[in-house]
């Protein structure tokens, strides 16, 4: 399995579905090429539209929060679930 993999692919509207398929698609195809294979129940993916319209993304239904090297980020790139959770570990040491 080729666990922690990344991919960053820039899309623009209009068959976004269908490119993020083949997309995938290839990226199987690679992976199997190289004896290794994509854990299906652990692939994520997540969105990101500078615009801010998310009407071509709406039914890929992507995740709210993802953890990209080690960084908590939410669907608008806030840091706040980065920060609530350093909070949290802080507060857990200080009290130990």
């Amino acid at each position: 399995y080729a666990d922690n993999c990344q991919i960053y692919v820039a899309l623009k509207n209009g068959n976004v579905d269908s490119r993020l398929v083949a997309c995938l698609a290839d990226v199987k195809g690679w992976l199997a090429a190289n004896s290794l294979r994509l854990n299906d129940l652990k692939t994520v993916f997540d969105t990101r539209n500078p615009s801010g319209s998310h009407s071509a993304f709406d039914s890929l239904n992507p995740k709210q929060r993802v953890i990209s090297l080690g960084v908590k980020m939410d669907a608008n790139l806030s840091m706040t679930p980065q920060i609530n959770s350093v909070v949290r570990s802080c507060f857990y040491q200080l009290r130990r």
